[in-house]
This record gives C-alpha cells, structure tokens and sequence, in this order.
C-alpha cells in the first residue's frame, strides 16, 4: 500500500512539470504569432479605403505582399461594390478613379505586385461570391512581354490571402485543399521564423502603420516618430518619439487602391529602354493564356465588360521571342471576340510614364477615353 502511494506521489509532479512545460510553449508560441502577426498584418480587422481624404495613404512599408492584398479585399467587403475597376500586376498601379473620369468610391484598383491571370481569377471570383464585382467595366492589364512579370502570365502567385484560393475551380478539388494547407502552414511558418521576429523587434525604420498625410510621408532626412518597434521602444521610453536617419519614405495605398509604392517619378531624365531582351522562359503555352483570359472573359453580363489591355513601356521598337508570344495571344483572343487593347507599339512620350516601366494617369486617361464608345 506504501508503495503504490509513493508511486503516485513519484507521478504527480512529473505530470505538473509536463503540464506546466506544454502550457509555457503553448504561451511562448502564442505570443510570438500574435507579435509578428500584428507587425506582418496590422490592418487585419480591415479598413475602408474610402474613409481618406484625397491627400492620405494608408502606410504599408515592410509588410508582405499578401497582407497588401488582404487591406484591398477587406476593403470591397466593407465599401459598396464599384462601377469600374482594374485587376492586373503593379505595372498598371497607377489607375485611379480620376483617370477614369468616375467620382470616389466609383472606381477601385485591385492590382497585386505579380498577378497571374489565375490570381485575377480567383480574385474575381471572390468579388462575385461577396457580391461586390464591378457594375459596368472589369479592366484586366496585362503585363507586357519585356517585363519580369510577363513570365507570370499563365502562373498563380499566390499572392493574394489563402482563404480566397478556395474558391479556384480551376483546379481539382483535392489539389485546392492541399495547396489551402500549405498556404495556410506558410503563413503559420512565417509568424515563427526568427527572422521576422527580430525585424520586429530591431528594425529602426519599421513605420507607425496607420493614416498619413502624403505631405508627411517623407522619411529620407532625420525625422522624428513614435517607435516602430519593440527595440527601440524599450531602450528609449515606450510612447517616446525617436530621430531615425535615413529610412526609405513611407509609401502605401491611396482612396483608390493605388499602390504608390510603384508611381513615384524618376529624378532622373526618362531614357528610353534600349537593352536587347534576353530569351525567357515562358511557362505554360499560347492555348493556356487564352483559355484563362475567356474563363476571367465570362464574368461579363448583360450591363458588365471585361476589357483586356496591354499597356506599353517607355522603350525603343524591341523585339523578342516575349513579344512574338504575346502577339500570339493578342490575336487568339480577339479571334474569339475578347476585347484587346493592345498599347505595346503606340508612341508615347515620356510625360505618360512615371518611370520606364510604370505608365501614369495620363495613359490611362488616353486608354480609358479610347474606350469610350466600347462602354
């Protein structure tokens, strides 16, 4: 009897050892998630876009791209559905409801750093489950074939938030939920790697994220801000401002969804991109980008269209294998009635580029009065 009695006695505090270890880990785990969470995704809970003024932006330095894309689709799940909007990679990241000739709230970009056509899909197809797909025009840019993302055209990113990808009917089923999985394992992934962990809590140009005015996003000369980070924030007075030499000037997304991370102009005086292009490889063939341009083509309705568009780049008449291709597809396209502007070979001078690779307003305006009469 002495001896079962010293046995449970022998078990007791291992048990409370083993339960006292799982219950630090399980803490220590959580708070290193919720951490880096909150840094990697501050607008998580989501923001409507359409609550600033024309002059503020909505900061975004450092964060990954699908916690970008996460603020757009929070923002079409709280703002009504727009007239017109644009799907496409950050070459086209400059189109915004003025270019369009449309009023704020009206017209909305949606663009992600490297959208495939996949992507663009899966997005739309999103929109129309929530309900909030574009009334009348669904501008869809492609990228243009002497550009890195012109190799992403057939592929999927996957840079958009991991739940929307339930919704690709592209794929078999079983495949959708293993790639949910992995996904969704990457994101876990990435709120425990050290190294974001200690970005967080060392990187003395991490931003305040929030509202800043445009007038107050300049950061390159010493400037003053409440602490970005742990770090800094304990070895200096939590609440105090610190001077910070040096950082890259606060960039985010305007009222429109405008990425301005992308339509800064040059200081430099715009050369014409003369480089012979070098042979890619281009993954996927001709008959894949067709059939995904007429799979993203059937969200058109009785009162809706999907314009195609491929916008040009500040260069000399180039050619490549790249631009064989995409006249390839041009005319596959328009064969079957898709409607195709193709801006590759167009004149433009430099007062329609912000730089080499980004047209601005001023192109867009041209584009979008060219479709005037296609409305």
């Amino acid at each position: 009897m002495s001896e079962e009695k010293s046995e449970s006695v022998e078990k007791r505090p291992t048990f409370r050892f083993l339960f006292l270890f799982l219950l630090t880990v399980t803490i220590l785990f959580s708070v290193v998630i919720f951490v880096t969470q909150k840094n990697q995704s501050p607008y998580s809970s989501g923001f409507n876009l359409s609550d600033l003024s024309e002059d503020e932006i909505l900061v975004i330095n450092q964060l990954p791209e699908i916690a970008i894309s996460d603020i757009k689709v929070q923002h079409a799940h709280k703002a009504p559905a727009p007239l017109e909007a644009v799907f496409g990679n950050h070459t086209i990241a400059d189109f915004g409801a003025n270019d369009a000739g449309l009023k704020q709230g009206e017209f909305f970009n949606f663009t992600t750093r490297w959208a495939g056509l996949p992507d663009i899909k899966v997005l739309l197809s999103y929109l129309e489950y929530i309900g909030k797909l574009p009334k009348k025009v669904i501008y869809v840019g492609l990228p243009h074939p002497h550009t890195g993302a012109f190799s992403h055209l057939s592929l999927s990113m996957e840079h958009l938030p991991p739940r929307l990808y339930f919704f690709d009917n592209h794929i078999r089923k079983t495949n959708n939920i293993r790639r949910l999985m992995r996904l969704f394992g990457r994101q876990i992934r990435d709120h425990l790697d050290w190294r974001n962990i200690v970005n967080v809590m060392t990187n003395a140009c991490r931003p305040n994220y929030g509202v800043v005015s445009l007038s107050d996003a300049s950061r390159s000369d010493t400037s003053s801000q409440n602490n970005g980070n742990i770090f800094f924030a304990f070895i200096s007075g939590f609440g105090e401002k610190t001077a910070v030499d040096g950082c890259p000037d606060l960039h985010g997304i305007d009222r429109d969804g405008r990425d301005l991370r992308w339509t800064r102009k040059s200081n430099k005086t715009l050369m014409r991109m003369a480089e012979p292009i070098q042979p890619k490889v281009f993954p996927g063939s001709v008959d894949l980008v067709v059939s995904l341009m007429v799979e993203i083509h059937k969200f058109t309705s009785s009162g809706r269209k999907v314009i195609f568009f491929v916008p040009p780049l500040y260069e000399t008449d180039r050619k490549s294998q790249s631009f064989d291709i995409m006249s390839k597809i041009v005319a596959a396209t328009r064969q079957q009635g898709l409607i195709v502007i193709d801006d590759r070979r167009r004149e433009f001078n430099g007062s329609y580029f912000s730089n080499t690779s980004h047209p601005n307003g001023k192109y867009f305006a041209d584009l979008v009065s060219k479709l005037t009469s296609l409305k």
